[in-house]
């Protein structure tokens, strides 16, 4: 991630899509950026989300639907691209079992209680 301004290009982070990871919203955990002490660090995690809200439904169409997309159909067979790629399908059924095993025990232990 980068922009460019009057001093030149400024740079940020790199977003891998590769290594994206289904998790539900309910294990989501928030930071609240704002009361990182750091205050360097702090700067340029605003300038990330501020790039990537600017940025997302870019990001989105270029980078991440055609890794995501290529991989679940199988059109990502060059070695090592296809070795750092996980499977998607296989990470995403395994979210959708966690989560109806979590539900369960949930369920199972909201029951047992008096």
């Amino acid at each position: 991630m980068y922009s460019i301004d009057k001093d030149g290009i400024d740079f940020y982070a790199k977003i891998q899509c590769n290594n994206m990871i289904p998790v539900p919203d309910t294990e989501l955990i928030k930071i609240d950026v704002n009361s990182e002490p750091d205050l360097a660090y702090k700067h340029l995690l605003q300038k990330e989300i501020n790039f990537i809200r600017k940025n997302e439904q870019r990001i989105i169409k270029k980078h991440i639907n055609p890794v995501y997309n290529n991989r679940i159909n199988n059109r990502l067979n060059i070695g090592y691209i296809k070795k750092a790629t996980p499977d998607f399908v296989m990470l995403e059924r395994k979210c959708d079992e966690w989560e109806t095993n979590k539900n369960k025990e949930y369920n199972t232990r909201k029951k047992l209680q008096f």
